[in-house]
């Protein structure tokens, strides 16, 4: 696979990329430990803090990013503030500032339910933001997971489904927790153990990246990754599993817009394919580009399908993922093709002969040759077929033993 590099040589602010997301105009927007970036493709715009600006944004460092309802770009720090960006006047609007920070720690995500509330979690709280009149207020926590918040746990995710449902991990009972809306009840929920010392992998280590909560909004269905595998949840219940594999770690992973789910691991970048439930890895030749794909921190899949991954200090890589899944073949020329209604692909490289490409094999079942009218049978479908060579026009009749050819004036 070949990746295309996005470094501080081309703008970029500094190299770690703690979120990824594209706005509604088309802008990528990147959060670093030295700005916030934005980039039209040619240029970045760096937003950093300014003292002598208190329409700037509250810190340089900047964790967790999210577009709102309104196209509202949300910013969260590493000192706990808030702000999201206005972009009719091109200013920071403070939500939670450094003086009167509650969140007692780094912002990791930013999310907004239906009803326009914008949630905001920390590794110790909860916070929920009502707009337009940006009234805080901290959510309080299911009980087992206030205590072991308490003993030193921490929230590892968040999660509301476009049902409205919430997810909620927490990271000392290696549980989460599971309400609808409007939030007022919590089910506390488990996986199998997960595992650890049989595999090499240190179970508390485990423990402590525990679950990654993740949504197909195309499809509706809400995934938990963890080190067991993957497994579908239905109204909070592990359903089905439907990858058995060691995963470690899982706090590193993303959806894409086929459903596939893509987990950062230690040997490199791996990819579940939901249409056919493998599990395989995405590797580059270029022995440096596949050094930054085991230090993956963040990644995004934009409209266009293009795939941005952040990096732990080497900046942006990204990949045209479908790209790759064209097939050549043996020939480079091709001079005319079209589909039948089978689905088959039909091909002339110019030469004496059609080719049937069946797409999903991705390889040629049969030749029809050109250079002679000898009959050519074929039950899969009745669409006519025309073909022109040497100033004659030849149509081929499948279901039939019949090829009639028509001189051209």
């Amino acid at each position: 696979m070949t990746f295309q590099p996005l470094t501080i040589n081309d703008g970029l602010s500094q190299g770690m990329i703690n979120q990824i997301i594209q706005d509604r105009y088309g802008f990528m927007w990147f959060a670093t430990k030295d700005g916030l970036n934005r980039y039209d493709g040619y240029h970045f715009k760096i937003y950093r803090h300014d003292t002598e600006d208190t329409s700037s944004i509250a810190s340089s460092f900047v964790q967790a990013l999210f577009e709102d309802s309104k196209g509202r770009i949300w910013a969260g720090t590493s000192s706990g503030c808030v702000d999201y960006f206005d972009h009719a006047s091109g200013k920071f609007i403070h939500i939670i500032s450094e003086k009167n920070s509650i969140l007692n720690g780094p912002v990791q995500q930013i999310l907004e339910d239906k009803q326009g509330n914008v949630w905001i979690l920390s590794s110790r709280k909860l916070m929920r933001a009502t707009m337009p009149d940006k009234v805080i207020r901290e959510i309080e926590l299911p009980a087992l997971a206030a205590t072991d918040v308490l003993n030193g746990g921490g929230i590892a995710d968040l999660l509301i489904s476009d049902g409205a449902d919430m997810y909620l991990y927490n990271t000392s009972s290696n549980a989460f927790y599971f309400s609808k809306f409007p939030y007022t009840a919590w089910e506390r929920h488990t996986f199998p153990p997960p595992y650890g010392g049989d595999n090499g992998v240190d179970k508390q280590a485990v423990l402590e990246y525990g679950y990654r909560i993740l949504e197909d909004k195309n499809r509706q269905i809400v995934y938990a990754v963890c080190a067991n595998g993957i497994y579908k949840l239905n109204n909070g219940n592990a359903a089905e599993q439907v990858l058995d594999y060691s995963l470690f770690p899982t706090n590193k992973a993303f959806i894409d817009k086929e459903g596939n789910i893509w987990v950062a691991q230690s040997g490199g970048l791996g990819v579940y394919h939901a249409k056919t439930g493998q599990f395989s890895f995405i590797v580059s030749a270029d022995e440096k580009t596949q050094a930054v794909l085991q230090l993956l921190v963040s990644a995004y899949v934009d409209q266009s399908g293009m795939t941005w991954i952040g990096s732990a200090g080497y900046g942006l890589l990204t990949l045209n993922y479908q790209a790759h899944h064209f097939h050549h073949t043996e020939r480079s020329s091709v001079f005319n093709f079209f589909e039948r209604d089978d689905g088959r692909i039909l091909v002339n490289n110019g030469g004496d002969e059609l080719k049937v490409l069946d797409p999903r094999a991705g390889v040629y079942i049969d030749t029809i040759p050109l250079k002679d009218l000898e009959p050519y049978y074929e039950k899969e479908s009745q669409r006519l077929g025309w073909y022109v060579k040497n100033n004659t026009l030849y149509n081929y009749i499948p279901g039939t033993t019949e090829r009639k050819s028509y001189p051209l004036p």
